[in-house]
């Protein structure tokens, strides 16, 4: 009797045992939900018990982007004409020459730099000025050819660049049409202006004065001579000429050839060119003549042409044709052409 009781509790105390297990294993922990987040937008209030954030204003100096890296190539120097350099700021507030109404204007006037040849003029303003505000440039240019205003703001990153060709006159029948090709003098003004708030803007001008004289590209085509008779020796169909002529810098040459009535002789060494040439410079009209071949050579070969009076400068070139007499008979005639280009010259770089 006593073994059954025993069995019976050890029965009882393994049920309990396995219930207890699985009732610990059917139990799970479940998190609790989160509420969903929201994403803040202008319209969402704030938490409650906080303060919404103040907004911010950039200040002006945040309106300069900064400037991105640039690989310098290596400059190579240029031949320049007349120049007027002003002087460069060492720092963006202590102006050595020009003193604006405010540090920016300051920094930018005494970054400013100007060149000048033949018509062309360019003001220049060095990179990498750090302004608290932006700067606006204008320029005004006024000669008696012509009146012209350009207006750029300080570029932080690259600098300015203000390139200008005067025109070599004013327009037919006005008054500046009278300054065709010859020097003048060119005003500039330049305009440094900075915004004030509540206000008009603080504004500083640079008055600037340059001489200019035109340059000019002059090339001359060889001569071309056909002989109008045969007119030197009439019982031979060659004739012999001689042929001079005088440059406009004063070299004189000498060709001697044969020809007759009809034939056209181009005369290679007649050719002339120069560049950069202002018309102050001593450059007179060609000269040319001819004669019949004779065993000594007379008259210009050996007088020369005489002091020439005929400035080449100011001219607009073109086509020249002339017909000249034999300098030793006075039925024998040629006609001459040759061409003259003369091209101002304008410059991309100073």
């Amino acid at each position: 009797m006593k073994h059954y009781r025993y069995s019976f509790l050890l029965v009882m105390f393994m049920l309990i045992t396995a219930f207890a297990v699985a009732a610990r294993a059917a139990t799970v922990t479940v998190p609790p939900k989160t509420a969903p987040q929201s994403t803040p937008t202008d319209k969402t209030p704030p938490p409650t018990g906080t303060k919404p954030a103040p907004k911010v204003t950039s200040p002006a100096v945040q309106s300069i982007m900064p400037c991105p890296p640039v690989a310098i190539a290596p400059q190579t120097p240029t031949t320049g004409g007349t120049s007027v350099v002003g002087p460069i700021a060492t720092t963006a507030t202590m102006g050595p020459n020009y003193v604006g109404p405010t540090p920016n204007i300051t920094a930018v006037a005494n970054a400013l730099s100007l060149r000048a040849k033949s018509l062309t003029t360019l003001i220049t303003f060095k990179s990498g000025l750090a302004l608290a505000k932006p700067v606006g440039i204008t320029v005004d240019y006024a000669s008696p050819a012509a009146q012209y205003r350009t207006a750029q703001s300080y570029d932080t990153c690259n600098g300015n660049r203000f390139l200008y060709n005067d025109p070599i006159s004013g327009p037919v029948n006005s008054p500046g049409y009278a300054i065709w090709g010859k020097p003048r003098q060119l005003a500039i003004n330049v305009t440094l202006s900075e915004y004030k708030p509540g206000g008009q803007p603080y504004v500083y001008t640079i008055p600037l004065k340059v001489n200019l004289d035109p340059l000019f590209d002059v090339s001359i085509t060889p001569l071309r001579f056909t002989l109008n008779n045969d007119c030197c020796h009439w019982w031979d169909s060659d004739t012999g000429v001689r042929f001079s002529w005088r440059t406009p810098d004063g070299q004189q040459g000498k060709k001697n050839f044969d020809t007759n009535k009809g034939k056209t002789t181009a005369i290679n060494e007649f050719a002339w060119a120069r560049q950069e040439v202002s018309a102050s410079a001593n450059l007179f009209w060609p000269d040319w003549a001819f004669y019949c071949s004779d065993p000594l050579e007379t008259v210009a070969f050996l007088e020369g042409f005489g002091t020439p009076t005929i400035k080449l400068l100011p001219a607009a070139g073109g086509y020249v044709g002339r017909t000249i007499q034999s300098w030793h008979r006075q039925s024998c005639y040629a006609d001459t052409a040759f061409d003259i280009k003369i091209t101002l010259h304008t410059y991309s770089n100073l």
